[in-house]
């Protein structure tokens, strides 16, 4: 998460097109997302501080408003996907991230889904998902980009 604390004196550099930025108004944060270093969408998962005007530009950008959408309902939504029951306590919560930026891809359905760690951790979802990735890291087609958490955040 990025605070612009300084509203008059900004001295951010945008990471697209290597110009300062001069106004906060022209701001664009954009919040990492992916877990795989070779998903379309990774280029998006670097805390990206840009000029608006340059992401729009881009030609994923769509698909970064897209995943994003799916991450904020997945943030708004605390029910469980495996029990189903709401989940109270923040410590609790645990969600998934971009898996597949891939409609037709397997993982696609697992990206941003909501769980209680205690849920998780056991479950036929979690082996599903590490296996499907273990085996696409064997073909070479996906790297970890945050941490030994895999997919998790």
């Amino acid at each position: 998460m990025a605070i612009i604390v300084d509203k008059k004196n900004v001295n951010y550099v945008c990471k697209i097109c290597s110009k300062k930025i001069k106004n906060v108004r022209d701001i664009e944060v954009i919040i990492p997302i992916s877990e795989n270093k070779l998903d379309d969408s990774f280029m998006f998962s670097d805390e990206v501080i840009a000029h608006k005007d340059c992401c729009t530009s881009l030609t994923n950008y769509n698909l970064y408003k897209d995943l994003l959408h799916l991450r904020n309902k997945c943030i708004v939504n605390h029910r469980c996907e495996i029990c189903d029951t709401t989940i109270d306590h923040p410590e609790n919560f645990m969600m998934t991230l971009v898996l597949s930026s891939n409609p037709r891809d397997i993982l696609y359905k697992f990206n941003f889904l909501p769980f209680h760690k205690s849920c998780f951790s056991n479950s036929d979802i979690r082996y599903r998902i590490e296996k499907e990735i273990e085996k696409r890291i064997e073909q070479g087609a996906w790297i970890h980009a945050f941490n030994n958490d895999k997919y998790m955040k």
